[in-house]
């Protein structure tokens, strides 16, 4: 029932830097629209990030963003309430939302009926009671996991992906709009993610929040590249990509660029 789900709200903040202006924002859109919710922040101090192998090695890593891919079902099923990710801002009330019980937000629609192309977050706004099946469910598929592969590299793969593939697992039941999965009620992306990662903000009537695509996880290499694909588009991307690659090169690089154009 949905008077089961506490009125608290819970984020993570690993890392111990100062929070930028973006998350002090959204976490101010929190208070806004959520006046009555405690706001409860995880971090170093209160969740034991050594807890299981896969978030040790990504603390280790510095890949903090990976350490709150586990802890939020950790902490939603202990605790219960919402969680949020810090760049998410919430632009109008979630009453009748939060009223109908637990659900997440979907990143990216299916097409026509095609799931392949579906994307679920569950940073987006996702609520549950404590001791949810879903939650533990994903709590013991993170504990098999290693976060470091066998050659050393990191494993990447984000819980978009990981919690979509579990939903779709658990089988869907589509609606009108809302799609159920796993107990949970998955809201279409234009509630919580009207501005796709690569696109522009479209608001409609059902829009509740806004998802920044804050990308933590991600180098500032890797950030800067991503911009320009979202502003300049894909061929200026490649060419930063390009120059990007060895910082030292870049005068080098302009330099025979302009000697080749006369």
């Amino acid at each position: 029932m949905a008077e089961d789900i506490p009125k608290v709200i819970h984020y993570c903040w690993f890392g111990m830097k100062p929070k930028p202006a973006l998350v002090r924002r959204c976490i101010a859109s929190w208070r806004k629209y959520f006046p009555d919710y405690e706001i409860h922040e995880w971090n170093e101090a209160n969740f034991d990030v050594n807890a299981i192998r896969y978030t040790r090695e990504a603390y280790a890593q510095k890949k903090y963003a990976f350490v709150s891919d586990y802890a939020r079902f950790k902490i939603l099923e202990a605790h219960g309430g919402l969680y949020l990710d810090t760049d998410v801002e919430v632009i109008a009330p979630w009453d009748e939302i939060l009223a109908r019980g637990a659900f997440m937000g979907a990143e990216q629609d299916p097409l026509d009926g095609d799931f392949t192309v579906w994307q679920v977050n569950p940073g987006l706004g996702f609520a549950v009671a404590p001791g949810n099946a879903f939650c533990k469910a994903m709590i013991a598929a993170y504990q098999t996991r290693a976060f470091l592969l066998e050659e050393g590299a990191c494993d990447l793969t984000t819980v978009v992906e990981t919690v979509t593939q579990a939903l779709l697992a658990h089988g869907v039941e589509t609606g009108a709009s809302v799609i159920h999965a796993a107990g949970l009620r998955i809201y279409p992306a234009a509630y919580f993610n009207p501005k796709p990662h690569h696109g522009r903000l479209v608001l409609a009537p059902e829009t509740r929040a806004i998802h920044h695509f804050a990308d933590s996880w991600h180098s500032p290499r890797t950030k800067a590249i991503q911009w320009t694909k979202r502003h300049f588009g894909v061929p200026l991307a490649c060419i930063l990509a390009l120059l990007l690659r060895n910082p030292l090169k870049i005068p080098s690089r302009i330099f025979r660029f302009l000697q080749e154009g006369k």
